[in-house]
């Protein structure tokens, strides 16, 4: 029997919980109605990218696989641009989810603005708006390195080097942890005690 895989955000929907329940007990004058809406919208968010990290991670390890398979066996035909365009799909639908859960988490009261450099540029100047000044035109992607899938990895030699994904590992752990943060304090906060 496969043992179930606790979601890379689990903590982070349980921290989120504790605070909603303690606003709404302390401070519930605060809340908007449309705070219920955002807040079931917030779990399937935190749901989705848990999806979207276990499915790329499993994609890396079968398209890595299928490489090695590859070498080892002369006249083998594998289906690695079908695996590349999948983790590219995800990577990209994590950064589009995770920027909407970090506005949601921004809307409420009492909570710090999430501080993610690494998933806005992402979002807003690799994917989003890479036609801006500031923006990156070149349209790449790499996949299987430690840290992730990294878009726009390979540049140009004359092309501006800013805005350089980290990969989505390493993004989604600094998005996870500035939240976590954000929520440790407003409930230690509102409630009087530390958070552990």
């Amino acid at each position: 029997m496969k043992k179930k895989q606790i979601g890379f955000f689990a903590g982070t929907k349980r921290m989120f919980h504790l605070y909603w329940q303690t606003l709404r007990t302390k401070q519930p004058t605060l809340v908007k109605q449309e705070h219920d809406g955002y807040s079931v919208e917030l779990f399937t968010r935190f749901s989705q990218l848990d999806f979207l990290l276990d499915k790329v991670r499993s994609l890396e390890n079968e398209s890595e696989a299928t490489r090695q398979k590859a070498i080892h066996s002369p006249g083998y035909t594998n289906n690695g641009y079908e695996l590349i365009f999948q983790v590219q799909l995800y990577t990209e639908s994590f950064y589009y989810f995770a920027h909407r859960a970090k506005k949601i988490i921004d809307s409420y009261p009492t909570l710090k603005k999430v501080k993610a450099p690494g998933l806005i540029n992402v979002r807003n100047n690799l994917l989003e708006h890479p036609d801006s000044p500031d923006g990156t035109p070149t349209y790449s992607f790499a996949s299987a390195g430690p840290n992730g899938p990294v878009i726009k990895g390979g540049r140009f030699v004359n092309e501006k080097k800013a805005y350089m994904d980290q990969g989505l590992y390493k993004n989604a752990e600094e998005f996870r942890e500035a939240v976590n943060l954000i929520l440790k304090e407003a409930i230690e906060k509102l409630s009087n005690f530390p958070v552990t």
